[in-house]
């Protein structure tokens, strides 16, 4: 982001663009979160803002467009990655809420409805030894979390 388109961010009076806030957001994803975890989170900024624009105003999103963001994803790749990308921007979204002083409104990515994806049965490991799900308390036990 160059100097200049800096400025205009920071001049804007109703607030931050979306470019500002994923900016933010992400500076502070880097700080808190795994280098994965990061990657993800800027990708899924990477792939929205092919859709909507980034100098658009956080308090202007709706559902609508946003849905359409998220079904064009579930069509591309998969709906399981899109609904990853929706995850995210909640993630995000509720930051900006919590480190901020905007209004309360809800959340945009919320309203959105998540998209169809595929269930895969998870894979238990079974001991050889004891036939019992690996993991799981002996009888009459209780597992201890502290």
């Amino acid at each position: 982001m160059g100097a200049s388109t800096r400025q205009v961010l920071r001049k804007n009076a109703h607030g931050v663009f979306l470019a500002q806030w994923s900016s933010e957001y992400l500076d502070n994803a880097k700080a808190s979160y795994a280098d994965k975890t990061y990657s993800e989170k800027k990708l899924a900024f990477t792939r929205f803002f092919l859709s909507i624009d980034p100098t658009a105003l956080p308090i202007n999103l709706h559902p609508g467009p946003l849905l359409k963001h998220f079904q064009k994803e579930a069509k591309e790749r998969t709906g399981n990655a899109a609904n990853k990308d929706r995850k995210n921007l909640i993630a995000a979204w509720n930051w900006r809420l919590n480190t901020s002083r905007v209004g309360r409104e809800k959340n945009p990515f919320v309203l959105t409805d998540k998209q169809r994806a595929e269930e895969w049965p998870r894979y238990i490991r079974q001991s050889k030894i004891s036939g019992r799900c690996m993991g799981s308390p002996k009888k009459g036990r209780t597992r201890s979390w502290s």
